[in-house]
């Protein structure tokens, strides 16, 4: 879970960034919270998983490595709610347009 906590951090650092444009209410835009909870999310995360350390996975599928990833956000953003729940309501609230989205998948 490491490479996961890792790829939380770095979405969140990417959008602590004060001189990123908020993305507002427009067609596309969605939470951070969202974000972290998206299928491209989760894709992206499984892939930088088998990129980086593919032999410590012990022969797990992509699949089975996918559906780790989505527990482990899923924890996270439990415990996160529970620990600091106004960091957790931020998350869902702040919105991000389609090219901070974009920026947050690379």
């Amino acid at each position: 879970t490491a490479g996961l906590c890792a790829s939380v951090g770095v979405i969140l650092t990417t959008f602590r960034n004060d001189d990123l444009p908020r993305g507002g209410a427009g067609a596309g835009a969605l939470s951070v919270r969202a974000l972290l909870a998206s299928d491209e999310f989760a894709n992206m995360t499984t892939e930088n998983l088998f990129t980086l350390d593919g032999d410590a996975l012990e022969g797990a599928t992509r699949e089975q490595v996918r559906k780790q990833v989505g527990e482990g956000v899923a924890r996270i953003d439990a415990a996160l709610e529970q620990m600091h729940p106004e960091a957790h309501r931020r998350l869902g609230a702040l919105e991000l347009s389609i090219a901070e989205k974009e920026a947050g998948l690379r």
